[in-house]
């Protein structure tokens, strides 16, 4: 016989039914994470429709600039599901390095330029702060 379908996994009161399943294209090299990187942060961007390739571009050539003061470990851009995504990945010792380190881009003219570039091609920003797992 069939068997019926599973229920919705249960988080507390919360019934999660819905999966979301991307699909991407790696832009950059990915690195392995290393011992001394406590904290990642996952940066996504929405971009205004059309503009991807223009946005991409302009990312890949901003990366001197950005990795003066931190490691990155991979962009992606979405292949399926939100079609005009970026995905970046950045690794920080810790939450305090990211702020000196977010605080120096902020005082950094080429940087700047680069920000007032970008912002009107974007819909939406999110910024995700990760742990990495321990080590087995």
């Amino acid at each position: 016989g069939s068997e019926a379908p599973a229920p919705p996994h249960q988080c507390g009161n919360i019934a999660l039914e819905r999966r979301k399943r991307e699909w991407l294209r790696q832009e950059s090299v990915h690195r392995m994470t290393p011992p001394e990187i406590g904290v990642l942060e996952m940066r996504i961007y929405d971009v205004r429709a059309g503009l991807r390739p223009q946005f991409l571009d302009l990312m890949l050539g901003s990366l001197p600039i950005r990795q003066r003061d931190s490691l990155n470990f991979g962009i992606w851009s979405s292949l399926a599901g939100p079609c005009e995504q970026v995905i970046h990945l950045w690794g920080y010792r810790d939450l305090a390095e990211r702020d000196r380190v977010r605080g120096q881009l902020k005082s950094d003219r080429e940087w700047g330029d680069y920000i007032a570039t970008i912002l009107p091609m974007l819909q939406e920003l999110q910024s995700i702060i990760l742990t990495p797992l321990p080590r087995i």
